[in-house]
């Protein structure tokens, strides 16, 4: 059985996706991936919340040009939602 999203880290999560909105990249980017540490030591690799952080770390890394880092993010989408990515 997988472990429940601890509070404070859903509290980052949001804290990510609120300064995206505000255009605070670096921030955002720099919070979400406190959550993904969470995310890759507790959570299966294949797993709805570990899809979810990686949306919401996909819209500042894109905005700042973290090419290498969006291409290794995107690589590790593919297994959550292999149909979005078929041709």
């Amino acid at each position: 059985m997988e472990p429940p999203i601890p509070v404070e880290i859903a509290t980052i999560e949001r804290q990510a996706s609120e300064a995206s909105k505000r255009g605070e990249r670096v921030t955002a980017i720099w919070l979400q991936e406190q959550v993904m540490d969470w995310v890759n030591t507790h959570l299966p690799r294949i797993h709805p919340y570990r899809a979810e952080c990686l949306t919401v770390l996909n819209k500042p890394m894109k905005r700042c040009e973290y090419y290498v880092n969006y291409q290794v993010m995107i690589r590790n989408m593919i297994p959550i939602f292999p149909w979005f990515f078929r041709n």
